[in-house]
């Protein structure tokens, strides 16, 4: 029995890729007898945004964990501003595995939408169980900072992924428009 050559796709084999479809492209799969390998465009996207997703956790861990937003209330910005690039970076991700025309500024909407949303459960929050006076918002400014924050995290992405795409051969973001 011969294996087939790992660096072809079943496609390109004669066979159907196992009816996966990409669009109007097949989905390039390395062959290694045991398992499958996709090589989809997006596969160093959604890793970023899993860094990022990670980064984001482990920051508002050791927030909590000190006790900052106690000792040092402006910690609040880092945390935010890795809150969006991780939303933004998990939207731009999803939004690559379709055909969306302006996935940029989708991706920062779903950031702004998401930053919105969050500040309003905390707000409402605030009303039903009242958060120890060093959590509070100091009126609406607090969360409005906030907001623009996060949204700025977002923007702040693409501004990364520019530079990877043009220091790095990390992200093949010719796709990415």
């Amino acid at each position: 029995m011969t294996r087939p050559d790992p660096t072809t796709n079943a496609a390109s084999r004669g066979g159907t890729n196992g009816g996966k479809f990409t669009g109007n492209t097949p989905v390039q799969v390395c062959d290694l007898g045991f398992a499958q390998r996709c090589s989809c465009p997006n596969n160093s996207l959604f890793i970023l945004a899993l860094i990022l997703t990670i980064a984001f956790l482990l920051v508002e861990l050791g927030i909590r964990i000190y006790d900052l937003y106690l000792h040092y209330p402006p910690v609040d910005i880092p945390s935010h501003l890795f809150s969006g690039l991780a939303i933004s970076a998990g939207a731009y991700w999803i939004l690559s595995l379709n055909k969306i025309i302006h996935k940029r500024s989708v991706s920062v909407s779903i950031t702004f939408i998401a930053a919105c949303f969050w500040e309003l459960l905390e707000f409402l929050d605030e009303k039903i169980a009242p958060d120890p006076v060093h959590l509070q918002d100091k009126f609406i400014w607090d969360g409005l900072f906030d907001i623009i924050v996060t949204t700025s995290g977002g923007i702040l992405l693409f501004l990364i992924l520019f530079i990877l795409r043009k220091k790095t051969h990390m992200l093949d973001i010719s796709y990415m428009n």
